[in-house]
C-alpha cells in the first residue's frame, strides 16, 4: 500500500480561503489602532498647545511689575510691564486683548508702552502673537489686596478659571 502523504488541492484551497479571512480582519484591526493612535495624538497636542498658551498668560502675570485692567463686559484688556518675553526684550511692555477679527487672543510685546489703538507711523517695533480663536470672555480681576490675579478665559470648547500671585 502506497499512501500519499500531501495534502489535497481542495485542503490547501480551504487554508488560503482561511488565512486571507484572517489576513482581513487582522488588517481591519490594525487600521482602527492606527486611527485612534491619530485621534488621541492630535488631541494632545491641542491640550498642549492650549496649556502652553495658558502658561504664557500665567508667566506674564506672575512676573508682572505693573498690572492695569480695562475693557467691557465680555472682554478685558491687560496692560503688563513685565519680566517675561518672547522675542527677547528685557522688561517687555505687553498687553493681552481679543480682537475683533474672529475673536482672537492677541498678546502685543514692546520694548516701549503700547498704546491702543496701534499707530503704526510711530517709530516703535511691536511683536503681535496670535494666541487662541473663537474667544467668548476674556475676563481678569485684581484682588484687593492687589496680589492676585483672577483670570477666566472661555471658547467654543473650553472654559478655564486661574489665580496668579504677583510679585
Amino acid at each position: 500500500m502506497n499512501f500519499n502523504k500531501a495534502f489535497t488541492l481542495i485542503e490547501v484551497v480551504v487554508s488560503i480561503v482561511l488565512l486571507g479571512l484572517i489576513m482581513t480582519f487582522l488588517y481591519g484591526a490594525i487600521n482602527n489602532v492606527n486611527l485612534s493612535n491619530n485621534i488621541v495624538k492630535d488631541k494632545q497636542e491641542r491640550i498642549v498647545e492650549y496649556s502652553k498658551q495658558i502658561n504664557l498668560l500665567k508667566e506674564d502675570i506672575f512676573n508682572a511689575y505693573d498690572i492695569n485692567i480695562t475693557g467691557t463686559r465680555k472682554y478685558n484688556v491687560a496692560f503688563l510691564e513685565t519680566d517675561n518675553s518672547l522675542h527677547g526684550i528685557e522688561r517687555p511692555f505687553v498687553i493681552w486683548y481679543v480682537s475683533t477679527y474672529n475673536n482672537t487672543l492677541v498678546r502685543l510685546e514692546s520694548s516701549k508702552v503700547i498704546t491702543l489703538p496701534l499707530d503704526f507711523t510711530k517709530d516703535q517695533l511691536v511683536y503681535i502673537d496670535k494666541i487662541m480663536d473663537q474667544i467668548e470672555k476674556f475676563k481678569l480681576y485684581k484682588s484687593n489686596d492687589q496680589d492676585k490675579v483672577l483670570f477666566y478665559i472661555e471658547n467654543k470648547k473650553k472654559k478655564a478659571i486661574y489665580e496668579i500671585k504677583t510679585r
